[in-house]
């Protein structure tokens, strides 16, 4: 599809804020040759069904603010430990 046009393309699939990783998203990684992701769950679990072949990472929605940042970094930090723990990754 963007073959014919002059842009950099990614060797990661980004999942998009708000959406879901799902069936749609496996197709279009498979139908693009991509092996990679970004996850959009606003979490900060670094190691997401990492495989030989696939890297999953997750990404998080920064703060409009830089001054929030330690506190929205705390916050996530926090909801992990309790994923962690009770299961859920």
């Amino acid at each position: 599809m963007l073959d014919g046009f002059d842009v950099n393309r990614s060797k990661v699939f980004s999942i998009p804020f708000g959406c879901n990783f799902n069936k749609d998203s496996v197709k279009i990684m498979k139908d693009t040759s991509l092996v990679d992701a970004f996850l959009a769950r606003n979490r900060l679990n670094f190691s997401t069904g990492n495989t030989r072949d696939n890297f999953f990472m997750e990404r998080f929605m920064a703060p409009s603010k830089s001054a929030d940042l330690p506190r929205a970094l705390l916050k996530l930090a926090s909801k992990q430990i309790v994923r962690n723990v009770i299961g859920r990754g």
